[in-house]
């Protein structure tokens, strides 16, 4: 038997899964559902089993163990137990994730991952946080369960599309398949799901996405109201609301929704800041955490008389949001409390190293928020008999449209839990107005706050950095196809049928630009009597919206978003008649992935030289040259000097650690550090080819052929 040591490693080879769908290619269509509904499955009972730990946690720590205790000791349990439960999830984080605690990973990364790295996400690192979150909600963390389901949901779709060799959009509309079967497991609102993995995740809402999306979170719920029960997260019983007085009160409720929502996002921040300024332990900092939770917990409860799980300070606040929902009061002073309190309490959790989410302290809060709108309209307005609850869930939603920037999220949400359509119209005012304010006084939504603090601003899913750092003349197409003025419309249309484009730049004889022509224009052309005499000249748009070379990508973006163009011309700002070329929204999004790419590499290399700062070496970047003695030669076999260290192996858009099995190829860069200039020299040796060795000719090249061009259409 070969002994161990001479085992040669494991190879990373692709799973079967990958392996059939090469070898059967089924349809695009068919690999999408499946995957679909996969993600919509698996989402589903993934939530469902961590939504019952959950459960089964707190019941047991704070009804089971807490009723067999005096009162002094009860109130002395519901002080230690957050303790306990941020104690173990110190211990598992600082175990499995010493770098990842806090408000920084969760949602946020799912957003990074899918505007900057194709939605590729480590599923591990997932399920060790959702394992943590738990605990922190079970043993009365003050956290939501939504986030770490969404979190769970989303990495599944990752490693789905990862497994199957999926492309990066398709990965990314699975992470948006899984976050949306999360999120509709979890409230039981399958089309909020929707538009909440639209809106937040992707960060735009199209039409390649909608359905795939739509099929997991439908899957989801149907599928958790089999196993589960159909009802929804809360229990609401209905009340319409009853006049026009609630429509026009719902504006002012939204402007104070969205100071409340400013307030927690920067409340949220600004405490975890100075929790993880802490210079100790993440175990002991964790486990201190949550003792504060707990005493806040038990002075709220000894304070209004109330049990310490009836607080809303404790776990996901859920029996609070049903009591207001359901009518119950509470005096002025007791809200005002809770509303300070609960944000303060959900900061030192989660800022302290406690697993979890903000989607159900913001709906606490905008329960709140609610609920203290309408005993205000009481003390003022004494005529309006508007009963607490009607403003307490326009309160809800209108908070959660504002933290998060998802007003129709916002809005299907409360409509799928209430199945009410009388609610909508103040839902509408309050989330609208919510947002708008929010945006103004605080831009950043609780999730991309974390992202805008690494460098990263995303707009419509992308980052606006990124896209602001790329000058439109690397984007354009400096050869496009362009028509004359004067060409008839029957040419025009072969010329779309035999370039496959639909708008071409319009130029006159002199080549001075003077119009676009679209498919469009041809098709509202051709419903005129005699529209093959007509000349492009007659149909094109002569109101020219342009680009210039020398401005951002995203400045040209939003250009073609306003005015919902699909091309671009390039002009130079002092020949504003010369065309220098077109952009198209395909042109600016592979901009983007290279500017994208760019971005990693600059921190990638910024990376290596701080490790060689620390290892007293330096960096260097050699190609391995075709026949040189690397090429075809796997890491294992190169003879490295002593004194060099192999970091890092870039393969076009691809970089990765070295393993000892990986081969190199010609092409590849290889990254480096070395300690003396000896060792770095023997190192380029190996990837330089030795005139002396006889030169294989090189294999086929594969190239796409373009064809000729119609007469009537010429590239410039």
């Amino acid at each position: 038997m070969t002994p161990s040591s001479s085992r040669p490693p494991l190879r990373l080879t692709p799973t079967r899964l990958a392996a059939w769908l090469d070898r059967t290619q089924p349809p695009e269509e068919a690999v999408m559902i499946g995957a679909a509904l996969s993600v919509g499955v698996l989402g589903a009972l993934g939530t469902l089993l961590f939504r019952r730990l959950v459960d089964l946690y707190f019941g047991f720590f704070f009804t089971d163990v807490q009723g067999l205790l005096s009162p002094f000791l009860r109130q002395l349990g519901a002080v230690l137990l957050p303790g306990l439960g941020g104690l173990i999830v110190g211990i598992i984080l600082a175990g499995f994730l010493p770098n990842e605690q806090g408000m920084g990973p969760g949602i946020a990364s799912m957003l990074e991952a899918v505007a900057l790295h194709g939605g590729r996400l480590n599923l591990r690192r997932a399920i060790v946080r959702v394992l943590c979150a738990t605990f922190t909600i079970g043993s009365g963390g003050s956290a939501g369960p939504e986030d770490p389901s969404i979190q769970l949901g989303g990495h599944i779709g990752s490693g789905l599309g990862q497994a199957m060799r999926l492309s990066d959009e398709r990965t990314k509309t699975l992470v948006a398949c899984g976050a949306a079967a999360g999120l509709a497991a979890a409230f039981n609102a399958p089309f909020a799901a929707v538009f909440f993995a639209l809106e937040v995740v992707l960060g735009q809402i199209t039409a390649a996405a909608i359905g795939v999306v739509a099929l997991s979170a439908i899957v989801s719920a149907v599928l958790t109201q089999a196993l589960a029960g159909p009802q929804p997260a809360f229990a609401i019983p209905a009340y319409p609301p009853r006049g026009i007085a609630e429509v026009l009160l719902s504006l002012f409720l939204g402007a104070l929704a969205a100071l409340a929502a400013a307030l927690f996002i920067r409340a949220l921040y600004w405490i975890g800041d100075r929790i993880r300024g802490w210079g100790i332990p993440l175990p002991i900092k964790a486990a201190g955490g949550g003792l504060i939770v707990g005493m806040l917990g038990v002075a709220v409860a000894l304070g209004f008389r109330l049990r310490p799980e009836e607080t809303g300070i404790f776990g996901t606040g859920y029996p609070l949001i049903e009591n207001v929902l359901r009518g119950a009061s509470f005096a002025p002073g007791a809200v005002f409390a809770l509303l300070l309190i609960k944000p303060l309490a959900t900061a030192i959790t989660l800022g302290s190293g406690g697993q979890g989410g903000v989607i159900a302290p913001t709906l606490f809060l905008g329960v709140l928020t609610g609920a203290l709108f309408s005993q205000l309209v009481q003390v003022f307005l004494p005529t309006v008999a508007t009963p607490v609850a009607t403003f307490a869930l326009v309160g809800m939603g209108a908070v959660f449209a504002a933290a998060l920037r998802a007003p129709i999220t916002a809005v299907l949400l409360l409509l799928e839990l209430t199945h009410e359509p009388a609610i909508l119209a103040p839902l509408l005012f309050a989330t609208a107005v919510s947002t708008l304010i929010a945006e103004r006084w605080h831009e950043p939504s609780v999730y991309t706050l974390t992202l805008l603090r690494r460098g990263i601003r995303l707009v419509r899913g992308q980052d606006a950095d990124v896209l602001a750092g790329l000058p439109v003349s690397e984007a354009m197409v400096q050869e496009p196809y362009i028509v004359r003025d004067e060409l008839e419309l029957p040419a025009l249309e072969q010329a779309i049928y035999e370039t496959h484009e639909h708008s071409f730049p319009v130029l006159d004889r002199s080549d001075a630009l003077v119009g676009v022509v679209s498919l469009q224009d041809l098709e509202r052309a051709k419903s005129t009597p005699g529209w093959e005499k007509l000349r492009v000249g007659n149909i094109s748009t002569r109101d020219l919206l342009v680009a210039y070379p020398d401005e951002p990508v995203g400045t040209a973006l939003r250009r073609l978003a306003v005015r919902d163009v699909g091309l671009l011309p390039v002009v130079s700002r002092r020949e504003p008649g010369r065309l220098l070329g077109t952009i198209r929204r395909e042109d600016a999004l592979k901009a983007y992935k290279r500017g994208v790419l760019r971005r990693q590499e600059m921190q990638q290399r910024a990376d290596h030289v701080r490790l060689g700062q620390l290892a007293g070496a330096d960096f260097y970047e050699f190609l391995v040259e075709p026949g040189c003695p690397a090429d075809g030669t796997s890491v294992r076999d190169l003879e490295l000097p002593e004194e060099v260290l192999l970091t890092a192996i870039r393969r076009g858009a691809i970089t990765k650690f070295p393993h000892p099995a990986d081969v190199l190829r010609a092409g590849d860069s290889v990254l480096a550090l070395a300690r003396n200039q000896e060792a770095a020299g023997a190192l380029a040796a190996l990837f330089k080819r030795d005139a002396s060795r006889p030169r294989l000719p090189p294999g086929p090249r594969e190239v796409s052929p373009r064809g000729e061009l119609p007469p009537a259409v010429s590239s410039q």
